[in-house]
Parts: structure tokens; sequence; C-alpha cells
């Protein structure tokens, strides 16, 4: 059970107290006593991503599917929790019917796994918990979810995947792109409808996406420069030149270094991004500001030498080529092509694997 590490109770958004409770009916006086001693435990734990290993391994093998079908409907959303991911992980149990059943549970937990701890709608957990244990249609799945549960966070990463953008979605992303903070659970929900958005192409939204982006393109992060890439609109251009007056800012190296890797800021993690970005424009101004990179040495360089940095440029600046790039051109062209030739002599022809495709038996099709 390694992956539902811990669960703990955040708080529950209640229509109120006479809807909960005839929704979700079952105390733990409900439940035999000596299930209840390991729900008890469960429930008593301090938030420390500990779980006491008797009582999970007593609600896997010694409860049947009628006693944590039950438990699903429990007060407890930390209950609830346990008894999905046990349900789903039955071999003998058809969870499509069960996820879609539950969309609707908007409790919010604390859960942990080995990559951090996490705050999110007990929905998004049974979301993420069923991924390649039903046999419910993505696609069916997609549309339920961004139709009548736009408030998940799924919601919002179902509709960053939605490529090409369909139109029965867009109203729906409209809103939640517009909608205040305050109604979502964080900033990844918005910033994911934002995205969205944007690949809709609609003159009437880049003024908003834009004023959105020029003072949350740090939250937003390497997706707010995926998103100038995808749209070049010249009004987008004023972000770009924030990030570079924030880099060239700085007088000596060492203030340079503290910027781009400082987190609060986030810039080393959108370097690259905002590179293709800004060359993306192919205008006199992203060559002057290329041209001031290479001469100061703006460039992040706790991993990647400055060398690497150039070359990443200069094969930007080739894709991108214009008038106002051809001088750039012409002056990396022979470090560049050093650069490429001293790489390759560590350059391995790949081996020959022979994977077994047989052995994913998982039809992406489905959820």
């Amino acid at each position: 059970m390694q992956q539902l590490l811990k669960l703990t109770v955040l708080f529950a958004l209640l229509s109120g107290c006479n809807t909960y409770k005839t929704k979700y009916p079952y105390s733990l006086d409900d439940f035999r006593p000596e299930l209840r001693k390991h729900l008890e435990i469960l429930l008593n734990e301090n938030y420390n991503c500990d779980n006491n290993p008797a009582a999970i391994t007593y609600l896997q093998d010694s409860t049947n599917e009628k006693e944590l079908t039950k438990l699903l409907k429990s007060e407890h959303p930390t209950l609830r929790a346990y008894a999905f991911y046990n349900l789903i992980n039955k071999k003998t149990f058809e969870g499509k019917n069960l996820l879609l059943e539950n969309l609707d549970d908007t409790a919010k937990i604390w859960r942990c796994d080995h990559y951090g701890q996490y705050h999110e709608y007990l929905a998004d957990y049974f979301i993420y918990i069923s991924k390649g244990k039903t046999k419910l249609l993505k696609e069916k799945l997609t549309e339920e979810v961004i139709m009548k549960h736009s408030n998940l966070l799924y919601a919002s990463r179902f509709a960053v995947e939605n490529s090409p953008p369909k139109e029965k979605y867009y109203s729906i992303i409209k809103k939640m792109a517009f909608s205040s903070n305050e109604n979502t659970w964080d900033d990844r929900i918005k910033w994911n409808y934002i995205y969205a958005l944007s690949k809709y192409k609609k003159p009437d939204d880049i003024y908003y996406i834009s004023n959105q982006l020029s003072y949350g393109w740090r939250s937003l992060g390497e997706d707010a420069f995926k998103i100038i890439v995808e749209n070049p609109d010249s009004i987008f251009f004023k972000i770009l030149e924030k990030y570079y007056s924030i880099i060239s800012n700085p007088k000596t190296t060492k203030d340079l270094e503290y910027v781009l890797h400082n987190s609060s800021y986030k810039l080393k993690e959108n370097y690259n991004s905002f590179l293709e970005a800004l060359i993306g424009f192919k205008n006199k101004k992203s060559a002057a500001i290329v041209t001031n990179i290479l001469n100061r040495n703006l460039y992040p360089l706790t991993q990647n030498s400055k060398e690497d940095f150039r070359f990443k440029i200069y094969e930007l600046l080739v894709k991108n080529s214009c008038t106002e790039y051809d001088s750039i051109i012409t002056k990396l062209k022979s470090e560049a092509l050093a650069y490429k030739r001293q790489q390759n002599k560590y350059h391995f022809e790949p081996m020959d694997v022979y994977i077994d495709t047989t052995l994913n038996k998982h039809d992406y099709k489905y959820w």
C-alpha cells in the first residue's frame, strides 16, 4: 500500500450538516469492533506521513467489498480515501462506476507519498489512484470531469491536454481561467486553465491572458513562456522584458547567480523556455536582448556550462533565422560548430534493446 502513505483531513466543503450526514451516514460505531479498532488508529495518527502498518494491512486483508463500500460512505474523509484505495485495487472489483459515482466528493485531505505532501480534493485523489485500474474511457472521464467537476485539479489538467481544443469545453475553461484564486484550491488549477484557454487562440482572450501573465508568470512557471511560444502576440513581449530586466539588473556574477537560483524568483526553472519565447519573436528588440545576454554571460551556471547555453541560443537563432539574427548567427557559428564537434566525441551509438511491450497491458484509451 505504498502509494497511500498518509491521508489526513484538512477540511470538508459541506453544503450543510444534514446533507453531508445523509450522503455519508456511517460513524465508527457502525462498524464491527475489530475493524473499528483499526479505523480509530488510522484517524488518530499525527500528521507525520507515517501510517500504522498493522491497521493498513488489516484493512487490506481482512475486509470484504461490502464493508469497504460501506466505509466509502463514512463521515470521515480519511476513511473514505482508504476505502476507495482498497476497492479500486481489488482485482475482482470493477472500478468504472465507483470512480464516476464519487467525483463529487469535495472533502479536502492531506496526502503524502515519496514525492512529497499534497493537499487536494478527495475526488482528485480518487482519479489519481484509479489510473490503469478501470475500463473507463479517458475521453468519457475527461468530459465528465471538465463539464461537471471543473473545480478539480484533474479537470484543469485534462483541460490542458485538450488538444486540439474542443469547443464544447471553451466556456467552462474560460470561466475557470477568469475566476479569482479564492474559487480554486490552489494556483495550479487557475494557471492550468489559463494555459488551456490560450490554446483556443481567441483574440478576445489575449488581453486577459497577457494581464494575468504580467503579474503571475512566476506562479505559472515554465508554462508561462510556453503560452508565449505558442501565441507569439506582440502584447506578450512585455513579459519577456520583465524577465530580462530582472536577470540584467545584477552587477556581479555572484548577484546574478543569487537572482537566478533564488526559488522565490523561479528564474532558473524558466530560463530555457524564456529563451525559446524570446528568440521566437524575431525582431530588433529580441535581437538586442539576445546580444546583451551573450555579451554579459547572463546564464544560470550551476549545472550547465556557459558553452551549453551559448550553443542552445545558437540553435534557437538558426531555427528562427531572420534578418535581425543574421549577424549574431555569424558571430556564434564557429564557436557552435566547435562545441558540437567536441560533444560528438562523447556520443555513443545507442544499444539495441528489446522491450517486451506485451507486459504493458493497459490500453491508454482507457483511464
